[in-house]
């Protein structure tokens, strides 16, 4: 298949840069199954150094350096590239990925495509147990690597849900993993995570997809936009093998790829350095970079999205504007820092995720009781409408109610010293319930 691609990237500048320096990785790569026939980079303002090179992992790699004062930086790729049918080979052929993880742990190539690169904890990927023990389900004892990478990435995409405005590009897997929801880089990240931390080497790919589908064929999710997958190591024999958890295909023949890293921050489209007093906004297009323009001068109803400025994060709200007539009088656009609000949105995904695996109730400091995630639920026998409101002192035997040591217990609780250890508690029924808990109080802005 050959493909013609076309993208523009605008970096439009609050004021003006008057010097700059950036790595740019957009152009397409030759590796296996995939030549490239033509390749340039335009850049406007032209560039009074540039030079073209390839980092470690062989992605390509334009360094340039800009002297001239600009507002506005324009980064315009045109490429032919031909991308060969993935011959993949029989799932079920490839070897245990036990013996996978043996043979990739006892390797001494340190070459740039080695499997040891893609083992362990990069800059964007941790290895985060959750996200592990999720993907142990798809990897009983003896199953092929490659048949249980695709059971995984079927999971993943049946699990999540593809939301543009969910995630950042700063969000870290744990976080749209506990959410549920994120774009292709959470994807990856996400399938990544899982299978480092089951001692399968995966990388992080970034390309482009078909724009047009086949005939007959659904349109896969994420054309006309930068894309995200992964390879996944399956052996020496059959090498690396790509999965597009996003739509759950194999990557074949509707996947050109970019660049390769260990995740997102070794792909980045375009890195660097400006020296300017304001901000800055990047906006990415195959077809036409005006669109975010035409999208603004059409506007209908409130749009909402969250960017990334000069390594922070805002949101920013555009509502449209009009007159006493109804007709169009422009679009009033608010900034606000978005640190508080993703802080928050990050410990919320953090107690979802403990609520998942946890039991878990909440108390007022008087000790009446807020609400109980399903699991405490089940372990005491009751209902959320049996407890709500009611004292803890219900879970406690009679005789223990009313001694020194439970009182001490509430008062610690209110001096903000968390409580941790076996307890001894009644179920509904009378049923005696041992548990082994943690009691934690939340302080306020005044650590109160």
């Amino acid at each position: 298949m050959i493909y013609d691609i076309r993208q523009t990237t605008v970096c439009a500048y609050a004021s003006p840069v008057s010097h700059a320096r950036h790595v740019l990785r957009l152009t397409p790569i030759r590796r296996h199954g995939q030549q490239v026939h033509v390749a340039s980079l335009q850049i406007v303002p032209e560039p009074s150094q540039r030079h073209e090179g390839t980092d470690f992992f062989g992605n390509h790699v334009t360094r340039v350096t800009l002297e001239e004062p600009h507002e506005k930086l324009t980064v315009k790729v045109s490429a032919r590239v031909a991308v060969d049918e993935l011959n993949e080979p029989a799932p079920l052929s490839t070897p245990a990925y036990e013996a996978v993880r043996e043979d990739v742990f006892a390797t001494t190539d340190i070459g740039p495509t080695s499997p040891a690169h893609f083992l362990f904890p990069s800059r964007m990927v941790s290895l985060d147990p959750e996200i592990r023990d999720y993907a142990r389900e798809s990897f009983g004892p003896g199953r092929p690597v490659l048949d249980g990478a695709i059971d995984l990435m079927h999971r993943i995409k049946a699990d999540m849900t593809y939301d543009t405005g969910a995630t950042t590009v700063t969000t870290t897997a744990p976080m749209s993993f506990a959410l549920r929801r994120g774009v292709c880089q959470d994807f990856a990240h996400i399938m990544i995570s899982g299978l480092r931390g089951l001692g399968l080497p995966s990388a992080y790919v970034s390309g482009y997809l078909r724009t047009v589908p086949r005939h007959g064929a659904v349109e896969l999710q994420g054309t006309d936009a930068m894309h995200a997958w992964v390879l996944v190591w399956c052996g020496a024999q059959a090498g690396w093998i790509g999965l597009d958890p996003t739509n759950a295909v194999l990557a074949s023949d509707d996947h050109v790829t970019l660049a390769i890293g260990r995740d997102y921050s070794d792909v980045a489209p375009i890195d660097g350095v400006i020296l300017a007093s304001g901000g800055q906004s990047i906006d990415v297009f195959h077809k036409n970079p005006q669109h975010q323009r035409r999208l603004l001068a059409g506007l209908k109803q409130q749009h909402r999205v969250t960017i990334e400025v000069g390594g922070r994060s805002f949101d920013l709200i555009a509502r449209p504007l009009q007159d006493k007539s109804g007709r169009s009088a422009g679009v009033a656009v608010e900034w606000a820092d978005a640190a508080l609000r993703l802080h928050n949105q990050e410990l919320a995904a953090q107690v979802a995720a403990a609520g998942r695996s946890q039991a878990v109730i909440e108390f007022n400091m008087d000790g009446s009781i807020i609400t109980a995630n399903d699991n405490f639920l089940h372990a005491l026998g009751y209902s959320l409408a049996e407890i709500k409101g009611r004292h803890h002192s219900m879970f406690v035997d009679p005789a223990e109610r009313d001694n020194a040591a439970y009182r001490e217990f509430w008062a610690k609780l209110n001096r903000g010293e968390y409580q941790s250890g076996e307890f001894r508690r009644i179920g509904k029924g009378g049923r005696e319930v041992w548990i082994q808990a943690t009691y934690n109080p939340i302080l306020d802005l005044n650590g109160k």
